[in-house]
């Protein structure tokens, strides 16, 4: 049988061999009885060298130091680690046949460097060494000499014209970081003359200096890269760290023009810095205007900075924010002759009467907002005083929106200048060279909807009740909602003339949602209609008992997790009689951790639930109908299709298909039922005898249809784009060479990307792990196995044991057939043997699960042309058997 490199590394201490003992029992299906047992030997081989410390080539003395082999890619299983010997030697004598990444920690003195073999600095990351291939041999002299302390060595620079500076004008300090951490910042040393500094006997490894400017020459602080202080006294690194000028923004603030400078003291220049690690704008520094109306700020660092600029109390100036482009950088230098106008304000007034008698608004009943049209339209508002009149203060020159809002106690209509209803401004007023005065409007009287919501004549408090006003084709124009009281009544004011959609939501889901007048709230309800000063009353609503409908859910692949993080949800449909179709109600409940769903508050109605599954490889069902009358309890359970069975579905009703070609090329369709038998079949194509291999692969391009792949003579792999109906879309070339393969097969999602991947296994025996990206190619390709050539069929059942993950079963040429568990990351569990005697099959393929019952299930036709059913357990054995079919031994392929 086949030994996989991945399988191999899940066996470990002393690596002994490992039997699998089959025993015969009535839970193993096939032709017929187990007749041999499955033999898996990891092996293992040894890793050994020698430490030597320093310059001197010290040997490393007894447990002076660790070496650590750990298993690549890292962070697959756990580190092992050793100890030099009395002669600095160090032996590894049985690891498993794997790549080890192997490091040396000096865990005595410290004095002296770690490294990674050969000779590679630590890095914080895992970035560069050499790999020891353990998979074919031991490994000797894996030998390393930690290196001796060095001197690290530098000089600061000041500015762009590489002045070094001068003794005590500058200090630096340093961080050390090795494989996990850091130490902490060290004691800051002076430069000396020519700017030069030196740290004395530092451990090679992986530095960040850090020099501080102590002149008064306007240089910056500077955080230095990262650099390196190799190993040995000799090779060196030697920084040079510059430290930059600070910078200067300066300019001038004029007033209304260019020609009208501002005063002493008139503006208050702010200059704010953005604080990256809170996303917020901090105020660093603040003047004022000079006689000229002069600002300047000094000694600023490379940062974004914005200004704002405040004129004083008195002289009528808006308040400005000035957002300037880009931060102070090299580039940028310093932002000289910035200069900026401040608008004089100007005001919005008018006036505000009520009703048809034109009544001015009392003081505070109606306040008036106001917004510019633009890319930041902060709103701002004010009240209306005594004789109805506004004015707004500080209002810059632009284009604005108006809205009157009553706030009073009477019933008056909001409504935005000059005389619109809408929810949304569609007229506008604009602000130029001066004051904007006599925006004058009246509102005016507002109507009403008022009601009672009781269920069986009690009173039904806190109720929610929407009134929306709708257009001719029932589109929402506005919106107003409110809650009923202590004796169920609601009622709405300052409602424009229109017609109204009301709807009442129970505060509990023991009473159903419904329209007015007495339908479920899910269909358009009976129109209110609202003309000049009309109060409607009596739109009640007497809420029904609600029904319920309730169940468990399962299905194939579902995990605990899946059903505790709210990846499956119900959502109940309504037919639509305007559509003349089943629709989403919108309401969506989750299936709980224990599997089981509750959707309640359902008025008296007929039902669809639709079941959905929103995790990798996502799937969904809807049921048949579900009569649910008043205050009924219905139990309906559900299973969700394995993922697998849809990759089949070449009809599109949710079941899985079986494809087949006659020797003449022509490709059939088997449609299954459901529930282990067929349909009638149909001939969807012809001149498929061209292709050596026919392979589904689910869906491939990310359609949402199932696909198929093609192999030519050639070796050039055809990707058809299924249509959900039975037909393709044009086929496009996906890959050549593939006449080197002898066995190709869909896997599934097999290593756990969501996406579908695809098996092939060369004439030598390797098998090839072809990652799909999603969207009809590939992202990867990965050797998964080798000595799968003794394999006479090799399928993939999707997930037969029921763990989750993507799964393939394999034929031996002796008739054994062995169940290879995938681990959801493209690699596998535990072989296991599943039955015997299958030599007799000419022909072994899955797709997923054929019966209904929610378990991937497996055909097998026989010499003599009959067709069978071995049904999955869902556990990685088999249910009942049933021959489902004759006369197949005339197909060329089946799949």
């Amino acid at each position: 049988m086949p030994v996989m490199q991945r399988f191999l590394i899940r066996f470990r201490g002393v690596f002994a061999a490992l039997a699998i003992l089959c025993v015969i029992g009535s839970s193993v299906a096939g032709p017929g009885a187990w007749k041999a047992a499955a033999i898996i030997e990891p092996g293992t081989h040894s890793l050994s060298g020698h430490v030597s410390l320093g310059n001197t080539d010290r040997a490393a003395g007894a447990g002076e130091v660790t070496v650590t082999a750990t298993e690549y890619p890292v962070g697959s299983y756990t580190p092992i680690s050793v100890t030099t010997d009395a002669n600095g030697d160090y032996v590894f004598p049985a690891l498993v046949r794997w790549s080890f990444v192997v490091s040396f920690h000096d865990t005595v003195s410290t004095e002296f460097t770690d490294l990674y073999w050969r000779n590679t600095l630590p890095n914080t990351s895992y970035g560069t060494f050499d790999l020891v291939d353990l998979q074919t041999s031991d490994a000797v002299g894996i030998s390393v000499t930690l290196p001796s302390p060095a001197a690290l060595t530098g000089t600061v620079s000041l500015g762009t014209t590489d002045t070094k500076a001068a003794a005590g004008e500058a200090s630096v300090t340093y961080q050390r970081y090795t494989i996990s951490d850091s130490s902490p910042e060290s004691s800051p040393i002076l430069v000396t003359a020519n700017g030069a500094f030196s740290f004395p006997s530092m451990p090679p490894g992986m530095y960040r200096l850090f020099a501080k400017y102590l002149g008064t020459g306007g240089f910056q602080d500077q955080v230095f890269a990262t650099t390196f202080v190799f190993m040995g006294s000799t090779n060196q690194a030697q920084p040079s760290i510059v430290l930059r000028p600070t910078f200067v923004i300066d300019g001038h603030v004029h007033i209304g023009s260019v020609t009208s400078p501002a005063g002493a003291g008139e503006v208050t220049v702010s200059l704010d810095q953005y604080a990256r690690d809170r996303s917020t704008w901090d105020t660093v520094k603040t003047t004022t205007t000079d006689a000229a109306g002069g600002y300047s700020f000094q000694g600023l660092s490379d940062q974004m900075y914005r200004l704002e600029f405040t004129a004083s109390s008195g002289h009528g100036l808006i308040p400005f924010t000035d957002y300037f482009a880009g931060q102070l950088s090299w580039t940028t230098a310093s932002l000289l002759d910035h200069d900026v106008t401040l608008d004089p304000a100007h005001s919005l007034s008018g006036h505000v009467a009520l009703g048809a008698a034109g009544v001015p608004a009392a003081a505070g009943s109606v306040e008036v907002s106001y917004w510019p049209i633009g890319p930041m339209p902060f709103p701002r508002s004010v009240m209306v005083d005594a004789q109805g009149d506004f004015t707004t203060p500080e209002t810059r020159l632009g284009t604005y929106a108006l809205h009157f809002s009553y706030v009073g106690t009477g019933n008056f209509v909001n409504q935005y200048w000059p005389q619109d209803l809408t929810q949304t401004p569609t007229s506008f007023v604009t602000v130029g060279s001066h004051d904007l005065t006599g925006l004058n409007i009246t509102l005016p009287a507002g109507n009403g909807i008022a009601g009672r919501v009781t269920h069986n004549g009690s009173a039904v408090a806190n109720a929610m009740v929407y009134a929306d006003q709708v257009n001719a084709a029932r589109a929402v124009i506005s919106e107003r909602s409110t809650l009923t009281d202590d004796t169920g009544a609601y009622k709405f004011q300052q409602l424009s003339v229109g017609d109204y959609e009301v709807t009442f939501v129970a505060p509990v889901a023991t009473y159903a949602n419904q329209g007015w007048f007495d339908v479920p709230a899910y269909y358009h309800p009976d129109l209110v209609n609202l003309g000049p000063s009309t109060a409607v009353t009596g739109i009640d609503a007497d809420l029904h008992t609600a029904g319920v409908v309730t169940g468990t859910v399962t299905g194939a692949g579902l995990s605990a997790t899946d059903f505790s993080t709210g990846l499956i949800t119900v959502t109940p449909w309504v037919f639509d009689s305007d559509s003349n179709a089943w629709v989403d109600t919108g309401d969506d409940f989750p299936v709980l951790s224990d599997r089981t769903y509750r959707v309640d508050g359902l008025a008296a109605d007929t039902y669809k639930l639709n079941f959905n599954y929103a995790g990798p490889l996502s799937r969904s069902i809807l049921t048949p109908e579900i009569v649910v009358t008043e205050g009924a309890v219905i139990t309906r359970n559900a299973v969700l299709p394995n993922p697998y069975s849809l990759a089949h579905d070449f009809t599109g009703d949710g079941i899985p298909d079986v494809l087949a070609t006659t020797p003449r090329g022509a490709l059939y369709v088997y449609p299954g039922n459901g529930s282990g038998s067929w349909k009638a079949p149909s001939l969807i194509g012809s001149g498929w005898n061209g292709m050596t291999s026919l392979v589904p692969v689910g869906d491939f391009d990310g359609d949402g249809f199932p696909d198929i792949l093609g192999r030519t003579s050639g070796g050039a792999l055809y990707l058809y784009s299924g249509d959900g109906n039975k037909g393709w879309l044009s086929a496009r070339l996906v890959g050549s060479g593939w006449n080197g393969m002898s066995a190709i097969l869909s896997a599934g999602d097999f290593n756990g990307d969501g996406n579908q991947d695809v098996l092939g296994r060369t004439v030598a025996g390797a098998l090839y792990l072809y990652a799909g990206d999603g969207h009809g190619g590939w992202s990867s390709t990965s050797l998964v196995g080798n000595g799968w050539q003794g394999m006479t069929a090799i399928l993939s059942p999707g997930d037969f044991d029921g763990d989750g993950h993507s799964d393939v079963i394999a034929r031996a040429a002796n008739g054994n057939l062995y169940l290879y568990p995938g681990d959801g990351h493209g690699g596998w569990g535990a072989t296991k043997l599943i039955g015997s005697g299958w030599n007799g099959m000419s022909a072994i393929l899955s797709v997923g699960d054929f019966d209904g019952d929610g378990t991937a299930d497996v055909l097998g036709r026989t010499v003599a042309g009959a067709l069978y059913l071995y049904r999955g357990d869902g556990h990685g054995g088999w249910g009942a058997v049933s021959q489902i079919g004759s006369g197949w031994a005339g197909f060329a392929t089946i799949s």
